[in-house]
């Protein structure tokens, strides 16, 4: 039982640290407007500077450095500055 317990816990170590890598590489991607024709604001996190900034998003493809709102940029960002 302990044994179990273990490793259910070294599990939950690496699939949170690998969530924080992956966050931590989608803010370094550029802004991407995608590739279709439609029109919508969507944000960015911009590394130089620590911000999220306001994009155009066509509404298809484009990278997942792309959120709805400002807060849930910064929110998932803000941390990775430099």
């Amino acid at each position: 039982m302990n044994f179990f317990c273990l490793l259910v816990c070294i599990m939950i170590t690496m699939v949170q640290f690998s969530m924080q890598k992956q966050q931590a590489s989608l803010c370094k991607l550029d802004s991407d407007r995608g590739t279709c024709k439609g029109f919508g604001i969507r944000y960015h996190y911009k590394q130089s500077d620590g911000q999220c900034h306001m994009f155009t998003y066509s509404g298809c493809g484009g990278n997942k450095n792309n959120f709805r709102t400002q807060q849930a940029c910064m929110t998932t960002c803000s941390s990775q500055k430099g």
